[in-house]
């Protein structure tokens, strides 16, 4: 507080700090704690008055209290509002003994003394491990897709520009990183594709729908058509809006020339089969009227009368 404050004025300061819904200490030029509220109190797991005139260095580790008191000088010399380690991780202690991860504004405070720093302080431990997570996610992710070699995965921009690319797209389509980050998708289509503006009123598909899904022809590097299996699909942010687009590209070539094999290998199976049966039914139907022919003519021979048959120009077919 500033010389000679009163107690009341005191408690109108604390009272004031008290109300704001951020952590306050206010440090004194002798670098100790004249006043702190509540929640910086809990912060750093201390009772109510507990802090006043203790050194702020209790709120900080061993390791870093040299450069701490490097930064405070820094802020007595021009105290004006700025977060402290120049966005650096900056680390308080707390009092059960393990450390936060914290982000601290200082500013002057004139109504508490001329050489008064105000710091409001933001406990970012909850931040930085979900932006651990993150890094770590990214990280999974992109080892992930760096590892995947029968799918080409890579991101575009709202024009269609390739922004990554990883080894499949090189394996399937022949660029190297460098010969395509940067240019736009719509080289990966055929000539008459790219006339007909097929790969702009794709892009324009997914904007809409959100995905795109289909078998098609595309292109390599060396001018090969193979057929691909494509997805194109909408890369949304937190508002909704569309930032641009993930692509994923599989050569079936292959697998659509096996199934074709296997597919005409079913059907002449399949004509083999018939042909057989139908052979099969002619010889069946060849024994039973050989059977009928000869049971005719048993019957024929063994009666007393002279029988014969004659067909149509008059030749004899049976005689007994």
């Amino acid at each position: 507080m500033r010389s000679g404050a009163t107690e009341s004025e005191s408690v109108a300061a604390r009272a004031f700090m008290n109300a704001v819904p951020q952590a306050m200490i206010a440090v004194g030029s002798d670098g100790r704690i004249l006043l702190s509220n509540h929640l910086a109190e809990s912060l750093f797991g201390y009772g109510p008055g507990d802090l006043a005139g203790q050194p702020i260095e209790q709120l900080i580790p061993e390791r870093h209290r040299q450069s701490h008191a490097d930064h405070v000088r820094a802020y007595l010399a021009a105290p004006v509002s700025r977060p402290m380690g120049g966005g650096l991780k900056f680390v308080g202690l707390h009092a059960g003994g393990h450390e936060l991860t914290i982000d601290v504004t200082l500013g002057p405070a004139p109504e508490l003394g001329d050489a008064v720093a105000l710091a409001v302080i933001h406990d970012a431990t909850a931040r930085e491990a979900a932006e651990l997570k993150s890094r770590r996610d990214d990280q999974l992710i992109a080892a992930l897709v760096n590892g995947i070699l029968d799918y080409a995965v890579f991101m575009l921009d709202l024009e269609g520009r390739v922004l990554t690319w990883n080894p499949g797209g090189q394996t399937i389509k022949g660029y190297a990183p460098d010969e395509i980050v940067g240019r736009n998708f719509s080289v990966f289509f055929t000539p008459e594709d790219r006339a007909e503006g097929t790969p702009a009123r794709l892009l324009d598909l997914a904007r809409r729908t959100g995905r795109y899904e289909a078998e098609a022809w595309r292109v390599r590097k060396s001018g090969d058509r193979f057929l691909a299996q494509v997805t194109l699909d909408a890369v949304r942010d937190a508002t909704g809006a569309v930032t641009g687009f993930a692509k994923i590209t599989r050569d079936i070539t292959v697998r659509r020339r096996q199934e074709d094999l296997a597919r005409q290998a079913a059907q002449t199976a399949l004509e083999l089969e018939f042909q057989r049966n139908l052979a099969e039914a002619n010889e069946r139907s060849a024994r039973s009227h050989q059977r009928t022919a000869e049971t005719l003519q048993a019957v024929i021979d063994a009666s007393p009368r002279g029988l014969c048959v004659i067909d149509k120009v008059g030749v004899f077919d049976v005689w007994n």
